[in-house]
């Protein structure tokens, strides 16, 4: 593979969630070919907890991870752009770049293959075809924590309901078939450098919400595709984030960025969005998958 692999990993004060996410991170990572190749960021978005902060004074020292802390609040979007900019400006930049939320699980896969090896060799495979199309960014199968539920298995989307998600069971063997998809969701992906750099980074307008599906569509835009592979998964403990802030002091202007964020992505895609509804399929205007 030869890969040189960054891993962003936005937080903001659930330590506990992150302790587990890198635990079974760098368990799934142990192998000796990830030794030299792989590092992983986190990126604090000015945690106010006391726990996190004697969580990063003491715990975090013996995970493996390095930190970047931010000094205001950023929110998903501004700190994994900030990773992301502190990854691509390092003299050996990393040729991947992966974002992983905080509330993600790795489990032992169902090969002998871990899950970014898997996800590595699915982004390499005909990466460009004759088209001149080529893959720019790939992502595992996402489950919920009893291991088989899965969150997301590529995309079931039409043109009345964009971005919504594949489920089923994955000891059933549903969603089972690696495919091109117009949009992945941000929770664990994996995007060449090469890709980020051309397409750009995350759009800052777009705080918390839809920024994901708004680099993909950018993305497509480009000419690049983006692969599902449901040969690894990772266990995903949906929306963790998103509830914690729902539930805490300052839920109703959160509420109220999640509202804009929605405002924002459909005032810039509406027109290419609702202008389809009348040409038929998703394929006739995203264009072949």
């Amino acid at each position: 593979m030869g890969h040189n692999v960054g891993l962003v990993i936005p937080h903001r004060d659930t330590p506990e969630v992150l302790d587990r996410c890198l635990k079974t991170l760098f368990q799934a990572l142990r192998s000796e070919k990830w030794a030299d190749c792989v590092q992983v960021l986190v990126v604090d978005d000015a945690s106010e907890k006391a726990e996190t902060a004697r969580y990063f004074e003491s715990q975090f020292a013996e995970t493996g991870a390095k930190v970047l802390k931010l000094i205001r609040r950023h929110g998903f979007t501004g700190a994994v752009n900030a990773g992301i900019d502190q990854l691509i400006r390092q003299q050996n930049a990393p040729s991947i770049i992966g974002i992983l939320n905080s509330d993600l699980e790795f489990p032992e896969q169902d090969g002998p293959k871990d899950w970014l090896e898997l996800c590595l060799d699915s982004l390499e495979e005909d990466h460009e075809d004759v088209s001149g199309k080529r893959n720019a960014m790939v992502a595992p199968m996402l489950v919920m924590p009893d291991g088989d539920t899965i969150q997301w298995g590529g995309e079931a989307s039409s043109l009345r309901e964009p971005g919504r998600h594949k489920t089923g069971s994955r000891k059933a063997g549903d969603c089972g078939a690696r495919m091109f998809v117009r949009w992945h969701t941000f929770a664990c992906v994996l995007i060449r450098s090469d890709a980020l750099l051309r397409v750009g980074l995350l759009a800052p307008n777009l705080r918390m919400y839809c920024s994901d599906s708004d680099w993909c569509l950018r993305a497509r835009d480009f000419g690049y595709r983006l692969v599902y592979e449901p040969a690894a998964f990772v266990i995903h403990q949906q929306s963790h984030t998103i509830a914690n802030e729902l539930q805490g002091p300052n839920a109703q202007n959160f509420r109220g960025v999640l509202f804009q964020d929605q405002q924002n992505f459909f005032a810039k895609w509406s027109g290419k969005l609702f202008d389809a509804l009348d040409q038929g399929p998703v394929e006739q205007w995203l264009g072949p998958l």
